[in-house]
């Protein structure tokens, strides 16, 4: 599956199993995904700078977190596998909008992905998903820290349509 992972946490990382699932060395107290996370309704909750375990072991099994940003931030958002696979387009991102539809923002995988860094994010609700993509994945680890959340600004204006 994909890892994520953020340029300003970027270390040795060395993954065991154990009877907790699975642990990441140097990274912050690990909880585990609550089963089952297999829809946007069904998402396990993300503790912003604390690493998930999770496990996607089975054909078509996808997991989805949800994490709250209460102001605009810069992010990290990682998954860190064993053997730094993802599929392609396996790990997306989604911003959920003020009708509550789901809106795609991020979407990658593939061999040594590495993630989506220094994401500089507005204050809303959003969803990770990650998709088994044949079962290739196993046991990850997930976390979403903030960078930055000072001086960003409220509201995206990318278009013309958006700008204030």
């Amino acid at each position: 599956m994909g890892r994520l992972l953020g340029a300003a946490l970027l270390m040795s990382l060395a993954w065991t199993a154990g009877a907790g699932g699975v642990q990441a060395e140097g990274l912050s107290t690990a909880y585990s995904e609550v089963e089952p996370n297999n829809s946007f309704d069904a998402a396990t909750k993300l503790t912003l700078g604390t690493t998930c375990a999770g496990d996607v072991s089975y054909e078509n099994d996808v997991d989805y977190y949800s994490f709250v940003l209460d102001k605009p931030a810069e992010v990290n958002i990682r998954v860190v596998t064993h053997d730094n696979y993802a599929g392609s387009d396996s790990v997306r991102l989604y911003m959920e909008d003020a009708k509550g539809n789901k809106r795609l923002i991020a979407s990658e995988g593939a061999i040594g992905f590495t993630g989506f860094s220094s994401m500089t994010l507005p204050g809303g609700t959003y969803y990770l998903y990650l998709d088994c993509y044949g079962g290739e994945l196993g046991e990850y680890g997930v976390e979403v820290s903030i960078l930055n959340s000072s001086n960003i600004e409220e509201e995206w204006n990318d278009t013309p349509e958006q700008a204030n």
